[in-house]
């Protein structure tokens, strides 16, 4: 391979000469006319310099906050409070846009929408990358009545995915139920209107031939038009809140663990209690699509919450376990009766999330020489 030999000016020359250094950079430059370079170079041996810088180029870096900060003892605001599917009588998802004083507020740069380089946006290239970080803070979680009316409670040996035959059919429990939150991108409007937030795939900025794990669709009545199979969703981009976290007897001194009341005195049950708020992380970096539009530009992102969502499981792919979620349907009542006052129980899960401070922050950016 060929070489090149910079003129070196220190240590023995005490001043830095610009012409010396231009001179050293043109030596660079013109080894990129010879071939034997450019066709054996490799990042580990070679001087072609521009193949020595590997910074990315930032096109935008931002982050927004929600500040919303509770005193100790205080209750949370009714629009810092997210429902479930029943609860909400079929709503699927919520943005969260709770702002400094928990009132709901779909302003710009309120809660966690986000937006990016002004109403300008910022404009996607075949070499751009999204990088989105994000944190929560549950304040507590309202769970449906009592404790005794939780599927989570009334395990027995019939209840794991025993289908209709079991004593509570397709509910297994703890750790079962969960809160799911994931980021959507506006590529629609600067005026970042809640109803042009997307996924990823849907917006434009990547290809997939599967769709991301949401609601989307119709939610009906029954698990198999809830459910989303984790083999045929994207679903790196979600992040998981636990429904419940158990502990042996009644603890309410815990400093890790979030506070699960009754929904239905706002107050909280003490003996439900399991201590103070808990923070979540969540991160979701995605490169943009290679056949991305020419005119795309991302102008904001937002993160979303979408009710209870239920781990399940059939066995009918090839015998092995085929595994997703499925948003949950169902109220929790297993007393429920008929008109006739025959049994008809419910073993649902309907419930309240109270959720504090937020911050999202995202950073665009391509790799250098793009």
């Amino acid at each position: 391979m060929a070489s090149v030999k910079p003129k070196t000016f220190y240590p023995e020359n005490g001043v830095t000469d610009s012409a010396e250094v231009n001179a050293n950079y043109n030596a660079y430059e013109g080894s990129l006319g010879n071939s034997d370079i450019n066709n054996e170079n490799i990042r580990t041996e070679g001087v072609d310099y521009r193949n020595l810088d590997e910074r990315p180029i930032h096109s935008y870096v931002g982050l927004v906050t929600n500040n919303y900060k509770l005193a100790i003892g205080a209750s949370p605001a009714t629009g810092a409070i997210y429902l479930s599917n029943t609860e909400s009588g079929g709503q699927n998802e919520y943005p969260i846009n709770h702002d400094s004083a928990g009132n709901t507020n779909t302003g710009i740069g309120v809660g966690t929408k986000l937006q990016l380089n002004g109403t300008a946006g910022v404009p996607l290239h075949t070499v751009s990358h999204i990088h989105l970080n994000w944190d929560i803070n549950v304040f507590q979680n309202y769970m449906h009545a009592h404790r005794n009316e939780l599927v989570s409670k009334l395990l027995d040996t019939t209840t794991k995915d025993g289908g209709t035959g079991a004593t509570h059919p397709y509910g297994s429990g703890i750790g079962e139920w969960c809160w799911l939150v994931y980021p959507k991108f506006n590529t629609t409007s600067n005026a970042l209107n809640n109803s042009d937030f997307d996924d990823a795939k849907t917006a434009g900025i990547i290809d997939s031939s599967i769709p991301a794990l949401q609601p989307d669709g119709v939610i009906g009545n029954s698990i198999a038009t809830n459910y989303r199979a984790f083999h045929s969703h994207i679903w790196d981009q979600v992040m998981v809140i636990p429904e419940a976290f158990f502990a042996c007897g009644s603890n309410t001194n815990s400093p890790f663990l979030f506070k699960n009341v009754d929904k239905d005195t706002v107050g909280g049950d003490a003996s439900i209690s399991l201590g103070g708020p808990q923070m979540f992380n969540g991160s979701y970096t995605i490169k943009v699509k290679d056949n991305v539009s020419n005119s795309l530009n991302l102008y904001g992102v937002q993160l979303y919450i979408s009710g209870y969502w239920r781990m399940h499981s059939n066995a009918t792919i090839g015998g092995n376990p085929d595994c997703g979620m499925f948003l949950e349907y169902d109220e929790c009542d297993p007393s429920k009766v008929n008109s006739d006052g025959d049994p008809i129980p419910e073993y649902g899960v309907d419930g309240r999330i109270a959720i504090e401070r937020t911050q999202i922050n995202a950073l665009v950016y391509s790799r250098a020489g793009a």
